[in-house]
């Protein structure tokens, strides 16, 4: 049976071993020439049986000659083969050569054989850890991951990091964020573990002591729990060290947990007895077996073992061993110990998916053939699951014939970068360590430090190669669409990186299997789904609604323009059927879907293939492994949706055109949004502050919301809002027998009926739940806010308690209706929030909810800002810095490899957002706060420019052409204020304008139609929206003003404003900076350090007078001949105005040759290397 390339080297390589013993290679080299002896012989008999076969051979040759002749070469080809084998025998004594022959590329499968370390087989069938002491982690990442991905668990120690260095840069692809120890006081030390992401695994804070350094983590392999933990005590640390090292253990044995195991650098050396006297009681003390035989820490004079691996029971690790050290250490070599745990892993499970090619389609093809369908044939049945099944898989069968789309198998990977030659290197590594281990020579070493080395480098190099690929790849964005631009920023954001879904706890199992893991989360979210209502009776209801809706027509322009709405990037549901697919079809399949929708109408049925929703699981908070941290995402058929989209617009309009909906709901409402009603609720918060009164607000949770909406409520509602006849006939069937199954890697769980709720994921669902929650307010004394689910209720307080009875009854009301309604109010998740500048507040009655007190709070997130019981924004602007810091951390990864356009692009896109969300509600924070977040936008400026430390922000502002975020805010307001004056927002704005000038006096002034700013007594209420914007508003030109265009107010706002040119982002990304650094004045010229107060003269090198711009880019004589190079081309006058900032008289062409010829001065001279 042939053999693998992977086995025949591994073979050949163990021969190799062996035969580095002198007698055993003096044997073989006999049996060789023994084996080569009896070949030719061999060879002789068959040419003597030919020769005597062949008669006229035999009568032209003698055969005495022949024999001769024949038997003279059976002699040289010995001494040949004698030769040979020396010369083999001799090299494998040598040790140093490549004894594994063969082509260096192999196949991914045959890879698998070939372990990364060379004396443990890490394979697939067990779970497996290392330990290493990496004497600083960040720098070390990429070969750390690249030697270790293969492993289970990764334990660091001496990491270095401080808790600043705890960010997303420190993830490891297929790893859980780092559990990490830092220390508090001192640089050095530090402690990293990484689990795979498919590990439940927790932090065992309550085993850990503050006095020692250890990590204890609680995992989960298989169905057994492990406690592991990592310890490091520095050298010369003091002995009651490891009494506290025993406390922490003894701890660990407290817990009940059978299955311990301890790894670390306790800098005890094991194989000398005096050195290791505390640590060989520690051992006996908890009877730990301790599995490392051979020295971790080598000098080249000595070895110790330092590094140590135990376990509660020897049973538990299957195997251990030291491997050699991969890492640039200099002075000491620490090896990594390897593990594997006596678990056996579930086998990798790969899964098939179908890919379409839709960039490759023909599109022209595919619409002529679908113009000769007969579509009124295959919809005009009378089963309207048949007329959607039919549609459906016509329109996929042609395409198919026209689109390319391939089956393709999902499987993880080896680090992208990962290449033949670095693992080339590994294996030529970890021969020069063993040969090195084996003969402790200087010169055994060196060499063994020289191929590490190398192979370091080659490692960093890769990964860079594969980093700047990715990055020039963005620097394009013409060769990609916008998904494509996005899918390759996340591959390069170590914080967007999808996990996989770890093993489940479920009623203390582990469940890992995928498709129990399916049916697990399936049968959760379907009990999220499920009410009693068989003792429930729906609530005598009183709409005064006279008008009513009970039939829809759907026209060919209502399905044409939903098409035409389509997000292409949207996901599939279960029918398979792509948006794309509808949208390059648009003309010919708007007709027959309007057909097959009114169908559907007139029936009162809506197709179950359309009820039908694949479920993805998504992780919300925590730990990983639990399903209640889980939330469900519903992916729909695109064609249902399309026909719910249609639907929506007729009931909507319905709803609309009567007042219908409550116009305390903010949530899912065209020209509404959660900054509008924050807008409303703080602008009370702050004129009865300003007026020295206080506000109660409450915060109610409702559990499950969605999911468990009552459907014979609803439709009981419907009908009162004035839906009657065949459409509500259509929504009772919308509703009911709706199914779903949950999906992970290509495993379906069983499908399940849904019960209860609006279907997650559809077009109609939320407008329904709005319609479910619409009478909640009825009857209720304070003022109340909806957001969709969000309730909250706020009083104004002129008595303390009668707010207090106002609260409790309206509370009580709400109880009332969700006992009614069927709905899950939360009281122990419920807040109440007092808002006070009193320094002596006064005592406010409790509040309870279903005879449950409600906890009080000092601040309360709604949605999306931090209200603070003082009124201010201190939380909220520490939760935005805390955002926004780790984003700028990784934008600054790729300061220097991305373009200035792609790194633009991703501070607009991923961090000024955060900025910005609300800011025209929380305008009033302080100067020192505003400050803060303006360094943070300046930070980026300098990231996004190339600029430095001591960059002026005036010019930083220039030549990025940014606004400051002051001036943002100002910007947002005026045009939030000018769409409250032209009817624009929610009646509820407008209803808190004050008055005109105009209403005031009847004098025609040319300030008639200003408003008057409300009277303000502190500062908090001056500076908020309402009072600080009107004079802005003011100020504008009554052109502007009385216009309700907002584009020509934003067009009018954005006038002063300094355009960038576009060739400011020209050139690479090195050229980039050093130009702009010589346009801001923040270069390394010695003139502008000078003024800095950095260095102690102007003068140029040259000595010629002060180096400024000028006189680098046209004057310097040390520079000349590159000046003639680089410029000579360019055939006008030139200035060091022009050099740096272009000419608007030239053509864009033109000042594109100048940027590239300054650029290519700048680094060509190498003045700034």
């Amino acid at each position: 049976m042939p053999i693998s390339l992977a086995i025949y080297r591994a073979r050949t390589g163990v021969f190799n071993n062996c035969v580095q013993s002198a007698n055993y290679a003096i044997f073989v080299t006999v049996l060789d020439i023994l084996c080569v002896r009896l070949l030719l012989l061999f060879i002789y008999l068959l040419i003597s049986y030919v020769s005597l076969c062949t008669s006229s051979l035999y009568k032209c040759c003698n055969y005495k000659s022949s024999y001769h002749i024949f038997y003279f070469s059976v002699d040289v080809l010995s001494v040949i083969s004698i030769y040979f084998v020396l010369i083999h025998w001799l090299l494998s004594l040598s040790g140093d050569i490549e004894s594994n022959p063969g082509p260096s590329s192999i196949s991914s499968s045959d890879s698998s054989l070939i372990s990364n370390i060379s004396d443990l087989s890490v394979s697939d069938s067990n779970y497996s850890f290392v330990h290493l002491n990496v004497q600083s982690l960040k720098q070390k990442l990429d070969v750390l991951y690249t030697e270790l991905n293969k492993f289970t668990i990764l334990s660091f120690t001496e990491t270095w990091l401080n808790e600043n260095d705890i960010s997303p840069e420190l993830s490891m692809p297929g790893y859980s964020d780092p559990f990490c120890y830092c220390r508090p006081d001192r640089i050095g030390g530090g402690i990293s573990v990484y689990v795979k992401d498919y590990i439940s695994a927790k932090r065992r804070h309550d085993l850990e002591l503050r006095t020692i350094e250890c990590i204890w983590i609680e995992i989960v392999l298989g169905s057994e729990k492990f406690l592991y933990g990592t310890f490091y005590r520095p050298p010369n640390s003091p002995v009651i060290t490891w009494t506290y090292i025993s406390q922490s253990i003894e701890y660990a044995f407290n817990t009940g947990l059978s299955n311990i195991v301890i790894t670390g650098d306790f800098n005890a050396n094991l194989l000398v007895e005096n050195q290791s006297s505390h640590l060989r009681d520690m051992l006996i003390l908890f009877n730990l077996s301790q599995l490392v035989e051979s020295a971790t820490f080598y000098t080249e004079a000595s070895s110790s073992l330092l590094d140590i691996v135990c376990a509660s029971d020897i049973n538990v690790i299957n195997k251990c061993i030291v491997g050699e050290s991969f890492l640039d250490q200099p002075v000491r070599y620490h090896c990594p110990t390897y593990g594997t745990f006596n678990v056996t892993k579930p086998a990798k499970h790969t899964f098939k998916r179908n890919v379409w090619l839709f960039d490759h389609g023909d599109y022209n093809v595919f619409k002529d053939k679908l113009k000769h369908i007969n579509w009124n044939a295959l919809i005009n049945v009378n089963d309207i699951n048949v007329s959607v099944k039919n549609f459906t898989d016509t329109l996929l069968d042609i395409a198919k014939t026209c689109i390319p789309n391939k089956n393709i198998t999902v499987k993880s990977n080896e680090p992208p970068w990962m290449s033949n030659e670095i693992r080339r290197l590994i294996r030529k590594r970890k021969r020069a360590h063993k040969r090195a281990k084996r003969t402790l020579i200087n010169d055994h070493w060196a060499k063994f430090r020289l191929i590490r080395n190398k192979c370091i480098n080659t490692i960093k190099h890769a990964k860079t190669a594969y980093i700047n690929n990715l990055c020039g790849t963005l620097k394009k964005p013409s060769n990609l669409n916008v998904r494509k631009w996005w899918k390759t920023v996340y591959s390069l954001l170590p914080n967007y990186r999808k996990s996989p879904i770890p093993p489940l706890l479920h009623n203390d199992t582990v469940v890992s299997d995928d498709f129990e893991k399916a049916s697990l989360f399936n049968d959760f979210f379907c009990a999220q789904s499920t009410i009693d209502d068989s003792n429930a009776e729906l609530p005598n209801i009183n709409y005064e609604c006279n008008h009513t809706l009970s039939n829809i027509h759907i026209t060919a322009t209502d399905v044409k323009d939903a098409i035409l709405n389509l997000d292409c990037s949207k996901a599939i549901g279960p029918d398979l059927v792509n948006p794309r697919l509808l949208k390059e079809s648009v003309d010919i399949i708007c007709k027959p879907l309007s057909t097959l929708f009114n169908l559907s109408l007139t029936s009162g049925i809506f197709p179950t293939e359309w009820k039908s929703a694949n479920v993805t699981p998504v992780h919300k908070k925590e730990n990983k492994s639990i399903l209640t941290n889980y939330r469900p995402i519903s992916l729909l058929s695109i064609v249902g949706k399309l026909m719910e989209r249609c639907i929506f617009k007729y009931v909507h309009n319905f709803l609309h055109a009567h007042s219908l909906l409550s116009p305390h709901q903010s949530g899912f409402r065209h020209g509404d949004s959660p900054v509008n009603q924050l807008l409303a609720i703080t602008h009370d918060i702050y004129s009865a502050l300003d007026h020295g009164k206080e506000i109660r607000m409450v915060f109610c949770d409702i559990s499950k919301a969605f999911d468990r909406v009552w459907h014979k409520g609803l439709l009981s509602k419907l009908s009162g809002f004035g839906i009657r006849g065949s459409l509500l006939k259509w929504f009772e069937n919308y509703l009911y027998n709706r199914k779903q199954r949950v999906v992970i890697k290509g495993k379906f769980s069983n499908w399940s009926e849904i019960k209860a709720g609006v279907p997650q994921g559809s077009i109609l669902g939320p407008l329904l739940f709005l319609l479910f929650i619409n009478d909640i307010v009825k009857d209720i004394r304070a003022n109340i806010k909806l957001f969709a689910d969000d309730t909250s209720l706020y009083v104004i307080i002129d008595s303390p308690r009668i707010s207090a009875v106002d609260l409790n009854f309206d509370l009580r009301k709400i109880h009332e209706w969700s006992v009614n309604w069927l709905v899950n109010f939360n009281p122990t998740k419920t807040e109440t929030l007092l808002i006070s500048k009193k320094t002596n507040s006064p005592i406010h009655p409790p509040l309870h909810m279903n005879n449950i007190l409600l906890s009080e709070v000092s601040s309360h997130r709604h949605l999306g800002l931090t209200l603070s019981n003082n009124g201010g924004w201190t939380d909220h602007i520490n939760l935005i810095i805390s955002k926004v810091s780790p984003k700028l951390n990784i934008l600054r990864r790729f300061k220097f490899t991305l373009g200035r356009t792609s790194l633009q692009t991703l501070y607009f896109t991923l961090i000024r957002p955060i900025f910005e969300y609300g800011n025209i509600v929380w305008d009033n924070l302080t100067k020192t706060q505003s400050d803060m977040l303006e360094n943070l936008q300046l930070e980026a400026a300098r990231i996004v420019t190339g600029g430095t430390k001591l960059t002026s922000r005036v010019k930083l502002y220039l030549e990025t052409g940014w606004l400051p975020l002051e001036q943002r805010r100002k910007h947002h307001k005026i045009i939030h204020f000018h769409k409250m004056v032209h009817g624009l927002l929610p009646q509820y704005l407008q209803e808190i304008l004050p008055r005109r000038n105009n209403s005031i006096h009847d004098h025609n002034t040319r300030v008639g139609n200003n408003f008057r700013p409300p009277p303000c007594r502190t500062s908090l209420y001056m500076k908020s929206f309402l009072p600080s914007v009107i004079p802005l508003w003011n100020s504008l030109p009554d052109a502007i003003k009385s216009d309700p265009s907002i584009t020509k107010l934003k067009s009018h706002l954005n006038k002063p404003r300094h355009k960038v040119p576009h060739y400011f982002l020209s050139g690479n990304r090195l050229g980039q900076i050093h130009h702009a650094r010589l346009r801001m004045e923040c270069s390394p010229l010695k003139f502008y350090l000078f003024h800095k107060n950095l260095i102690d003269s102007p003068l140029c090198t040259c000595n010629h007078e002060d180096e400024t711009n000028e006189h680098f880019l046209l004057r310097c004589p040390l520079f000349a001949q590159f000046r003639l190079r680089c410029f000579s081309a360019l055939n006008y006058p030139l200035s060091t105005e022009i050099l740096l900032f272009g000419d608007n008289e030239l053509t864009y062409d033109e000042n594109l040759l100048i940027f590239s010829s300054v650029q290519e001065f700048i680094i060509i001279s190498k003045r700034f290397e």
